[in-house]
């Protein structure tokens, strides 16, 4: 599952329990893995989340436990590599 930055040429995808943010301009790409599962949901935050005031700055993933049937939310700061 991929999602787009909704004002830069940037992607976030997952891989199996990873998520990677590449850069389309510069190359970069950025690893998150802070999850413990399967990343079940990717989306951009919209402004105000988290205290920004833009949209895209943080990435909302939802970590499921297929065993427990249990799902977590993780608020990231996809520049810094952060779970918050």
């Amino acid at each position: 599952m991929s999602t787009l930055h909704p004002s830069k040429p940037v992607v976030a995808y997952t891989a199996g329990c990873m998520i990677i943010v590449y850069d389309l301009l510069s190359d970069a790409k950025i690893e998150l893995s802070n999850h413990q599962h399967e990343v079940k949901q990717l989306v951009f935050s919209a402004a105000g989340a988290g205290g920004s005031t833009t949209s895209g700055d943080y990435l909302i993933s939802i970590d499921f436990n297929r065993t427990t049937n249990e799902s977590t939310m993780c608020l990231w700061n996809w520049s810094k590599g952060q779970c918050l």
